[in-house]
Order: C-alpha cells, then sequence, then structure tokens
C-alpha cells in the first residue's frame, strides 16, 4: 500500500460533529475489524481506478467513503444516516467521517463548518 495525493484541491468541503466514537472501543471488536478490513479493500481498490481516470470529483470520494462506512459497519448512528439522507436530497453527496459522529459533504447542511481542501503546504498567515 502507498498514500497518493489524491488530485483535489480548492474545493470547499462542509463538516459538522455531533459527537465522539471512541476508536480503541471499535477497534477492539474483531468482527468490526475484519468488516473494516473488507470495506478497506473494496475503497481503496475504486479510490485506485480514480486516480487512472483523467479526473476525479469530490462527489466520487464521497460516495466511496459512504459506501467505505457501510461496509465496514462503522456508519450505524441514526443521526448521521439521517443527515447523509438530507443532504442528498437535496442534491449533495456525505458520508461518516472515520471515526466519529460527524460528517462530511460537498454542500452546506445545517450545523456546518465551511473548510476548503488545498494541496498548499500550511504557513503563517499573520502575525499576533
Amino acid at each position: 500500500f502507498k498514500a497518493v495525493r489524491i488530485p483535489i484541491n480548492n474545493i470547499p468541503v462542509y463538516c459538522a460533529s455531533y459527537g465522539k466514537l471512541l476508536t480503541s472501543s471499535v477497534l477492539s471488536n474483531p468482527k468490526v475489524i475484519n468488516n473494516v478490513n473488507a470495506a478497506a479493500d473494496s475503497a481503496l481498490s475504486q479510490i485506485k481506478q480514480l486516480l487512472g481516470q483523467s479526473s476525479i470529483s469530490f462527489p466520487k470520494v464521497l460516495a466511496i467513503a459512504k459506501q467505505f462506512a457501510k461496509e465496514s459497519s462503522l456508519l450505524t448512528s441514526p443521526k448521521i444516516t439521517g443527515m447523509i439522507s438530507k443532504i442528498e436530497a437535496a442534491g449533495g453527496h456525505a458520508s461518516m467521517i472515520m471515526l466519529g459522529e460527524a460528517i462530511v459533504s460537498d454542500i452546506p447542511f445545517d450545523k456546518a463548518t465551511r473548510l476548503t481542501i488545498s494541496t498548499t503546504k500550511a504557513s503563517v498567515l499573520g502575525q499576533v
């Protein structure tokens, strides 16, 4: 496995967190680990296929992330699944943020914070 930067830049994303999900409580369950590994194999294969295309859209990445969340059995919160359904009904795309009771979307939604995906290296914007 080799990490590769996905060529998505200057894309607005919207995120909201509704609570914590302790990684240790999830990853201590052998059945969940098996589900995560199987879902990860599928998701990574799909991402690899995307990287071979001439352009990659953020909605496609979100769709793969959502499929991973479902297949891994990590997406169980009624609050998160309900919010994802609302976002999709409004024409957007969304997925659960791993691991946590949180959402990432390509359109604004209630209580979301707007962020930007950027490949620019971190720098100091101003002096205090």
